[in-house]
């Protein structure tokens, strides 16, 4: 997608995405062979012979790349169904038509019985993809009148979140990325360090193996296989390969990490990972909790400061990020920003929303702005529910015209 007015031809943003957002929430899957969602999952097939009849859905698949296209001033892509999906597999005793979850988790499965082939894993399937993808727009735009595209920034939520995270290290080209709504499974010290020949090795991989040829009935079910080899080298070695805590250091690129605060498909258990990991990122991190927010919604919801900071990359700027702290015995959230404090926010509130109840609403209170830096602010108690809080800023940056928000993190 390229805009009307092309400020930045040699940058382009790749947005990895799943199909449609619904304006109700839903998600309607592009895939490009029939499949039978049997997880429950709406779908639209898509391929070269039916180009004309999906039109609409087509337009409405990338709406997320055109809108950054047009706010960036730079062109856009939108990768689609990454894998391509179904797939059916040799090695499946169940020949499964396997898509999403039913396809990460069998590659996971896959990989943890051979742990000395890390192409099993879907998640470097997807990554390649996005390298080759940017490959194709280099090519593409060699031959606008713009030049070719040299820089890109990459965007993608849930298991896509993931393949953005292994890009972004793996490229150079990246210069930016915008992560969503996937959880950092950062390896404690010894976590997964019984070696070969323990007693819990043992009992791990057989724990695993007993799973197989069993017939999944729920999203619990599909992971069963990957959680009980956690005390295995090879669980260890594939999060050394997955799992972006561990592999930090190269992801020096501005970025913006983003969750949703009404997650139903992630655990509230992830937020801990968050508060600890995202600090200890290199170069200029941003982090976002979207209120009112579930999984499939984060990658619209966040769409605004997404966009600007992209832009904000292009332009030159570095943004206004959140450190945040939490005194439990006082129960308040300390919000400090950094980055760039000369900017002053234009709005700075307090969110709370229940909290063991991922579908409840979460209501804004404003803060007072002040002239300062720091905002802290205590969670609101009940005897009748418990709350959980997080304070966010709202900034018209990098230019007016656009807002960026970013927040502390969720507490307690």
């Amino acid at each position: 997608i390229v805009p009307d007015v092309v400020e930045f031809g040699d940058w382009a943003t790749v947005v990895l995405d799943f199909g449609v957002n619904n304006p109700d929430g839903s998600l309607l899957r592009i895939d490009n062979r029939e499949t039978d969602h049997w997880l429950g999952m709406d779908s639209v097939e898509i391929d070269s012979h039916v180009l004309l009849q999906r039109l609409p859905q087509l337009k409405a698949c990338v709406q997320k790349a055109a809108y950054i296209a047009a706010r960036t001033g730079a062109p856009a892509a939108s990768l689609q169904d990454l894998p391509n999906s179904p797939e059916v597999f040799a090695t499946d005793p169940l020949r499964l038509p396997r898509y999403a979850d039913l396809l990460k988790a069998f590659s996971y499965q896959d990989f943890l019985d051979h742990p000395e082939e890390p192409e099993r894993l879907v998640d470097l399937a997807d990554a390649k993809a996005v390298v080759r993808a940017m490959d194709a727009i280099q090519a593409f735009t060699a031959g606008l009148p713009t030049g070719a595209v040299r820089r890109f920034g990459v965007t993608g939520y849930s298991k896509l979140a993931t393949a953005t995270y292994i890009a972004a290290a793996a490229d150079s080209r990246v210069k930016a990325m915008a992560p969503m709504a996937i959880g950092m499974h950062a390896l404690s010290d010894g976590a997964y360090d019984a070696p070969e020949g323990h007693s819990a090795t043992i009992a791990a991989r057989a724990a695993r193996r007993a799973t197989y040829g069993k017939q999944p009935n729920s999203w619990k079910d599909l992971y069963l296989p990957v959680r009980v080899s956690a005390n295995t080298p090879e669980m260890k070695k594939m999060m050394q390969i997955i799992d972006p805590a561990n592999f930090k250091e190269r992801l020096t690129m501005p970025k913006l990490v983003a969750t949703a605060a009404n997650d139903r498909v992630l655990s509230q258990d992830f937020e801990p990972q968050y508060e600890r990991i995202v600090p200890q990122m290199p170069g200029v991190t941003a982090y976002l909790n979207v209120p009112n927010c579930d999984h499939d919604e984060v990658i619209v919801k966040s769409l605004p400061t997404s966009a600007a900071l992209f832009r904000g990359v292009l332009l030159g700027r570095t943004p206004p990020t959140v450190a945040s702290s939490w005194r439990g015995a006082l129960g308040t959230i300390i919000a400090k920003q950094v980055g760039d404090t000369d900017i002053r926010p234009l709005a700075v509130r307090r969110w709370d929303g229940p909290l063991l109840d991922n579908n409840g609403p979460w209501a804004s209170v404003p803060l007072p702005n002040g002239n300062g830096t720091t905002w802290s602010s205590r969670v609101p108690t009940s005897p009748f529910e418990q709350h959980a809080s997080f304070i966010e800023l709202e900034f018209e940056w990098p230019e007016p015209g656009h807002r960026f928000h970013v927040s502390t993190m969720e507490y307690p």
